[in-house]
């Protein structure tokens, strides 16, 4: 796949054949804020040793407590207790054929509260689980990989987590093997932007996402789906500009569903090493029938090794320069995602139809597909349509009547292409993508 596109085009339309007048580009969309910018902590936090901590967090508020495994622990009913602030030193064993499997219980997590599990020095086949009081496995299975440790971190308090299961699977444990291991058990306060597990199901729970704030969050290495709850914005003018940046190897898929059906609304992609920056979210769009707002779910497309960190950051779509109280809605863009199919094609509304108009949007990357249609056409009208590529990349633009298409531009960067008139009708369509 190309890299992905993020840059502004525009199109100028005039009601029975209008000359076209030469376009120019009004402004760049806003740059998306780079990792370093958006998390700078997050990298330098995953990275951290092997070794286990000295036995007290930062401040010395709180001091984890030394716990020395104590067998028999290999049953759910025989789980060892733990404190929410330990360090826990125990052995995997095999013998006679048979291998251990280390259980512990933890303490009760009140809400608003999350406990993390940090297994260290453990041998490459450890596997660490969290199960409820049922020994049902309620989260993903974790693995040391690419010497990686296994981590779950930030599991919510309340969301039914009672019991760790450690074992060695993959791998066969010998005798000979040093089955020694430390688990690190810590818990605190959730602060505002922080993710928080078990967030992988589409529940009415889901935690919402804050305006002009950035999110940080962790992706799992097999399996794990990242869910938030857009928040609602009372002023019906607003737009949203949304920002996911990953690790430099990592590829992250990012989509809104319908909060009702599940139904995708819009897909993008974040490239390994970029930011991806979804412009023109419009608030009244992603609010579903039953009045919730859309869940961005995030994932890893590609490349990722445990854990992946990663940023997500809503903003009220802002224009660069601009000092006026009122935002310069002006010189907004145009466009209001989604607009990703031809069921939701954007009503393009000029002013003055005896005039022409210009419409400017934003292709986001690849994915990326604006529809628009226009307003109040009947079957007299005429259109001229001219079309502006933004400066790093190329444009292909349809002309739909229903489902026949009438004719294709492709332009290439910063270019200008426009063709003559053409019938406009209801079901007159334009869609408009990054050249193939």
């Amino acid at each position: 796949m190309r890299r992905a596109v993020k840059h502004t085009t525009r199109l100028l339309t005039h009601v029975a054949l209008a000359g076209l007048a030469a376009l120019g580009c009004r402004r760049d969309a806003d740059a998306p804020l780079p990792p370093s910018v958006l998390f700078p902590d997050a990298s330098a936090a995953s990275a951290g040793g092997d070794q286990p901590p000295s036995g007290a967090e930062s401040g010395g508020a709180t001091r984890a407590e030394p716990i020395t495994e104590a067998e028999p622990n290999d049953s759910a009913t025989q789980a060892q207790p733990l404190t929410s602030q330990a360090v826990v030193r125990g052995q995997l064993w095999a013998a006679g054929g048979q291998q251990d499997r280390d259980w512990y219980r933890l303490p009760a997590v009140p809400p608003g509260h999350a406990i993390s599990l940090d297994l260290r020095q453990a041998p490459g086949c450890a596997v660490l689980e969290l199960l409820d009081d049922t020994g049902v496995r309620v989260s993903r299975k974790a693995i040391g990989w690419r010497s990686t440790r296994p981590v779950l971190p930030m599991q919510a308090g309340g969301q039914g987590v009672s019991l760790v299961r450690i074992t060695c699977k993959g791998k066969p444990l010998t005798e000979a093997v040093d089955g020694a291991y430390i688990l690190l058990v810590s818990s605190r306060a959730l602060g505002p932007l922080d993710e928080w597990e078990r967030n992988d199901s589409a529940g009415t729970d889901a935690q919402v996402l804050t305006l002009d704030a950035a999110v940080s969050a962790t992706l799992a290495p097999v399996g794990d789906i990242d869910r938030f709850a857009l928040p609602s914005d009372p002023n019906p003018e607003t737009r949203w500009m949304l920002t996911a940046a990953g690790l430099p190897d990592v590829a992250l898929d990012l989509l809104v569903r319908d909060p009702l059906t599940g139904a995708s609304l819009l897909k993008r992609r974040a490239m390994a090493g970029e930011a991806l920056l979804v412009a023109g979210l419009d608030p009244a769009l992603l609010r579903g029938k039953d009045g919730r707002m859309a869940l961005v779910e995030v994932s890893a497309a590609h490349g990722q090794a445990p854990d992946a960190d990663y940023a997500l950051t809503l903003r009220r779509q802002t224009v660069p320069g601009c000092t006026r109280a009122d935002g310069c809605p002006e010189q907004q863009l145009d466009e209001r995602e989604p607009n990703d199919t031809e069921a939701r094609a954007q009503v393009w509304t000029p002013v003055d139809p005896t005039r022409p108009a210009v419409w400017q949007g934003h292709i986001d990357d690849d994915l990326d597909e604006d529809w628009l249609a226009p307003a109040r056409p009947d079957s007299a009208s005429l259109v001229q349509l001219g079309v502006t590529a933004p400066a790093e990349a190329g444009l292909q633009v349809e002309w739909w009547q229903g489902a026949t298409l009438l004719a294709r531009l492709e332009l290439e960067a910063a270019t200008t292409a426009s063709w003559a008139a053409m019938p406009c009708t209801p079901q007159t369509r334009w869609k408009i993508r990054a050249a193939k």
